[in-house]
């Protein structure tokens, strides 16, 4: 393996005789030694303070004793977020974000430098943000999911304006049948995720049956028939019409406790399926 002095000469050797205007991109990747061979196993005593990819120990001993103990006491870590990872393994999101346009998004215009009377002072808006209760999963989902179409929305290539419908955008009907007449009547909602309740189950298909089960409409919560002309008893589902690529399952793990008047989370643990079959479900052509 070179010697540092060698790799720092030869990562910056360019620029003796380089303008700076005429920087290329090759010159950069040999700046940040982005070329450089990996060390081959076992020929290192040490990392290579010279190249990035000395795969030599990744400098275990330095992060390892940085990390206190107390920080595996507690599974959230404030200085990581997780929930984003898993939009992150989807390949076509993540290239739609990649392409996103600064120059076609209309917040990027704005002088974040010059807050008006609306935007709280810095140490005011981190002591709120601050004492404002975490948001679970299902929360953030949400909002995540939200904020990316709004950005997206001024985006000109289209895979990238619309890649949050195409890619988690599905359909399903309510569907409700009067139990005088059997007459059903549809209506179309649009989801981007499903919320299943887990209390009480130990594996995904019966969070999702109970999601899809029949619902009875009876006493005060009659359904009003057009075609029986008043309020009748009736029973409501759920129907499958349409599921997007990348089926979005948001588990509702906080359930309301009367006893404290807080949320309360559900800890137990639900047991996936290598392969989730839903045709069963699905409305047939």
């Amino acid at each position: 393996m070179p010697s540092k002095q060698q790799l720092e000469k030869a990562a910056w050797q360019w620029a003796e005789s380089v303008d700076p205007l005429n920087i290329t991109r090759e010159h950069v990747e040999a700046a940040y030694r982005i070329k450089c061979a990996t060390c081959k196993a076992n020929t290192c005593r040490r990392n290579c303070s010279g190249n990035p990819r000395c795969l030599s120990g990744l400098g275990e001993r330095a992060w390892i004793q940085d990390v206190k103990d107390s920080a595996w006491h507690d599974i959230e870590d404030p200085n990581s977020e997780r929930r984003t990872e898993v939009w992150y393994h989807n390949p076509v999101f993540r290239q739609a974000l990649y392409m996103w346009d600064p120059l076609h998004d209309p917040q990027e215009k704005e002088k974040h430098h010059a807050p008006n009377g609306d935007v709280a002072p810095p140490e005011e808006g981190g002591n709120a943000a601050s004492n404002c209760p975490a948001s679970d999963a299902q929360e953030f989902s949400k909002l995540f999911i939200s904020l990316v179409e709004n950005r997206l929305s001024f985006q000109e290539v289209e895979n990238v304006r619309c890649v949050v419908q195409q890619q988690y955008s599905g359909q399903y009907n309510y569907v409700t049948k009067c139990l005088e007449c059997s007459t059903e009547s549809l209506c179309a909602s649009e989801f981007y995720e499903l919320d299943l309740n887990i209390k009480g189950h130990k594996v995904l298909e019966q969070a999702l049956s109970e999601f899809l089960q029949e619902e009875r409409l009876e006493g005060s919560n009659q359904y009003h028939c057009e075609v029986c002309g008043g309020m009748r008893n009736a029973v409501r589902r759920i129907q499958l019409q349409r599921l997007p690529p990348v089926l979005n399952l948001q588990l509702l793990r906080f359930v309301f406790d009367r006893a404290t008047g807080c949320k309360k989370k559900i800890k137990s643990s639900l047991r996936f399926p290598e392969h989730l079959d839903l045709s069963s479900h699905l409305k047939k052509p």
